[in-house]
């Protein structure tokens, strides 16, 4: 079982600090926003791959630009993007600025592991990223009540380990860890093109 992204680079970002890996809602200039920026940063992360911009050199002003933008539109909470039909309803509307037409999938909180892994299968399969929201305070700190980008799903000698982009890294998760942290509220979602 092995499930990626075609661009196994997902989004190479460039600043005169390195290259990274999606983007990273520190990067935002406002204190609000690097607190409650997650979802927004997942959610451009997306729009940019499906766009296809990925495959051209973004710069991170460059990023954070269409980041900041999306933020605006999607005006996510002080405690961030939580409600799934919000989402979906902002996310839509980028589809006019975007001249797009975007559609989606959604899996909210359940206990079946194995639903979790086809959707994440299946998202990949279409070659996009899944975004996940997990609201558990005891997971990795760098990981509760936060959104990140799957673009990987594959097993090892270990276990199911899934590859997301966070922080403006990749890092690798273990699924099974991930899966028993998701409680109510938490949930995956992918956006395509119609």
């Amino acid at each position: 079982m092995d499930y990626k992204l075609k661009n196994d680079k997902f989004l190479k970002i460039y600043s005169e600090n390195g290259v990274f890996y999606g983007g990273d809602q520190d990067w935002f200039l406002l204190k609000r926003q690097k607190l409650n920026g997650c979802g927004p940063i997942a959610i451009t992360n997306s729009i940019i791959y499906i766009l296809k911009m990925a495959d051209e050199k973004l710069t991170k002003e460059e990023y954070i630009e269409l980041a900041t933008e999306i933020y605006i539109i999607l005006n996510p909470s002080p405690i961030g993007l939580l409600s799934f039909n919000k989402i979906i309803d902002r996310v839509l509307s980028l589809n006019k600025r975007f001249n797009i037409n975007l559609g989606y999938r959604v899996i909210k909180f359940n206990n079946n592991y194995y639903e979790y892994l086809e959707f994440i299968k299946s998202g990949l399969a279409l070659d996009l990223p899944v975004l996940s929201l997990n609201l558990n305070f005891n997971f990795r700190k760098s990981f509760y009540w936060h959104w990140v980008s799957i673009t990987g799903l594959f097993e090892d000698k270990d276990g199911v380990k899934i590859s997301v982009s966070s922080w403006g890294r990749r890092y690798i998760l273990d699924f099974n860890e991930y899966f028993k942290s998701l409680m109510p509220g938490s949930g995956m979602i992918y956006f395509y093109r119609r």
